[in-house]
């Protein structure tokens, strides 16, 4: 093989290798690219409970149908719970040290509406029964604290944290959805929203 032959080949070789690491490299790009991509949205839909995994809105949409005691052995079942509004407010015992800012709002909720009008009551994931006990005890708290230590809601309705603050209207769909921690303003917004809500569906 003469030189110039030579010479040929081994271009046509540092060609190859070019083509070969232009591919590798964009396809790591697009690798990169498409793992960036999915992170965001996953941060996305961390910070925002109004989103399904898929991406969807859960507004508008019906919330589980669900059938559980409560520590007293108590059935609650959503489609038999008659009001106008319903407040669910989804917790473990461990994460409430965030919704503890809210209790206020509950309670002054609790005491100001009539049942049939807005009902309030808790949905508890904690599997330990006493560390629930407790912290009923220790808060006061009155309003039913239903239990689902196998998280029957959680794996139904796809929720990927806690606490929850959950507002359906009397056909058990989802009006508003928001984590707990929120500031004494916003909670007087929700304050509002819930009279504007009552007043509306009372006079239809």
């Amino acid at each position: 093989m003469d030189k110039q032959s030579i010479k040929i080949l081994i271009l046509i070789t540092f060609c190859f290798i070019l083509v070969l690491w232009g591919i590798s490299l964009h396809k790591t790009n697009k690798s990169n690219s498409k793992t960036l991509e999915e992170n965001i949205q996953y941060l996305k839909l961390l910070k925002d409970p109004t989103l399904n995994p898929d991406g969807t809105s859960l507004i508008g949409t019906p919330f589980f149908n669900f059938s559980l005691k409560d520590l007293n052995g108590k059935y609650y079942q959503l489609a038999s719970i008659q009001s106008l509004l319903k407040m669910i407010i989804f917790f473990d015992v461990n994460d409430c040290g965030l919704c503890l800012n809210e209790y206020r709002l509950w309670k002054k909720l609790y005491e100001t509406y009539p049942s049939n009008k807005l009902t309030i009551f808790a949905i508890c994931t904690t599997r330990e029964k006493q560390s629930i006990i407790n912290f009923i005890e220790d808060r006061r708290i009155k309003f039913p604290v239903i239990w689902d230590p196998e998280r029957k809601v959680k794996t139904h309705m796809k929720f990927r944290q806690s606490p929850l603050r959950i507002l359906l209207d009397q056909n058990n769909s989802i009006i508003d959805i928001e984590y707990t921690l929120t500031t004494t303003e916003h909670q007087q917004y929700i304050t509002s929203m819930i009279e504007s809500l009552i007043m509306k569906t009372k006079n239809k």
